[in-house]
């Protein structure tokens, strides 16, 4: 199979947004526990009507997480823990499954075996049985579990008191390498809002990001810098 052109883009802060963000007119496209939590855009959920099966999601959500979602239509192709897992149309794709464990089997061996010491930060759940995600209980612990981790050089990211730790392996730079070689990939783009869809630009032909992050990342020349409202359009409009 080839493919002309992929569009990956990330979800939550870029094309969806949680009940913390004033973004305007808005779509309720997820509920937890019976509640309103993430939103889309009017605007881009409209553009997502047209062209969002052929957009790749590329996301740190766990497969709960990402069914979660109500697209105005599915995605074919979603890359789901950080790129560990491939889903087309809904469905694992057990050969992408089983490379990811093939290939971070060391690293998940050593997760296992700091799991002890980090739990005595927080509470500790397995996603997916790729991604250990932690909970602190006291914010202050944070240099002392990024000290664990490092030790052990693990990928390791933030969404304020959730840690994610995973194989360096499974960052969202490998994920679309591997999708390219997979799919035989001519162009890529990518539009992500934090510093883990940083480590796609090498491997995309351009990549969006907010301005705020303009100064906290080194200069890469596919790299471009939008308001952050703007970042999904930027993919869609492509399409």
């Amino acid at each position: 199979m080839i493919m002309e052109e992929c569009r990956f883009c990330d979800l939550d802060s870029t094309l969806i947004f949680s009940h913390r963000h004033e973004i305007g007119e808005k779509v309720v496209v997820e509920y937890l526990k019976d509640k309103e939590q993430s939103y889309m855009q009017a605007n881009i959920y409209e553009i997502f009507r047209s062209v969002g099966s052929r957009i790749v999601p590329l996301t740190s959500r766990t497969c709960s997480q990402y069914n979660r979602i109500i697209f105005p239509i599915y995605p074919e192709y979603a890359l789901i823990d950080n790129g560990g897992i491939l889903l087309k149309n809904g469905e694992i794709d057990e050969a992408w499954r089983e490379e990811t464990i093939a290939i971070t089997a060391e690293d998940i061996s050593v997760m296992r075996l700091i799991e002890p010491q980090l739990e005595k930060y927080g509470k500790i759940k397995w996603q997916d049985d790729l991604v250990l995600f932690l909970k602190l209980v006291n914010s202050d612990d944070t240099c002392t579990v990024n000290k664990i981790v490092e030790e052990y050089n693990l990928l390791f990211f933030e969404h304020g008191a959730k840690k994610y730790i995973c194989s360096r392996a499974m960052n969202k730079g490998m994920a679309i390498k591997r999708f390219k070689e997979r799919f035989i990939v001519k162009k890529a783009y990518m539009a992500g809002d934090s510093l883990v869809d940083y480590a796609t630009a090498p491997f995309v032909d351009a990549l969006y990001l907010p301005k705020e992050l303009m100064n906290k990342v080194p200069f890469h020349a596919n790299v471009s810098y939008v308001d952050k409202l703007d970042l999904a359009e930027k993919i869609l409009r492509g399409c």
